[in-house]
């Protein structure tokens, strides 16, 4: 791939190309070997990255709640999980567990279920999970 953006940026000064992975550490690798195309597309970046990038230069287009801003570690900890677990009717240790498995699925674009989570639980944190996006 490398190979080829460099040539496709050699034969057109004009090319407009953005390069994205999946992974922060695929994006690191790619920054290292992709010289000439990070010279002139810029950083890559993964597609999260870019994804919020778009969302925070176009207000008001996803239908989210503005500001656009992730939560940080504190927030997270202190608001987020348990705000989810008292409407889940779950505990905050297995909300955490939740979001990290939606968090690997969403990175691995693969569907796996934490063994021990009655369905019943799963529903009702995902609805949860949906009030949460809608209010906050």
């Amino acid at each position: 791939m490398v190979a080829l953006l460099d040539r496709l940026l050699s034969e057109d000064e004009d090319l407009r190309v953005r390069l994205l992975t999946f992974t922060r550490a695929a994006t690191a690798e790619l920054a290292q070997k992709a010289v000439l195309a990070c010279e002139k597309a810029g950083l890559p970046s993964t597609v999260h990255s870019f994804a919020i990038s778009v969302l925070l230069r176009n207000p008001g287009v996803a239908g989210l709640p503005e500001p656009i801003r992730i939560a940080d570690s504190w927030e997270l900890k202190t608001i987020v999980r348990p705000t989810l677990a008292r409407r889940a009717g779950l505990t905050v240790d297995k909300v955490k567990k939740l979001i990290q498995e939606m968090s690997a699925n969403w990175e691995s674009l693969t569907k796996e279920v934490l063994v021990g989570v009655p369905a019943e639980e799963r529903t009702r944190f995902l609805g949860a999970w949906m009030e949460h996006r809608r209010v906050l």
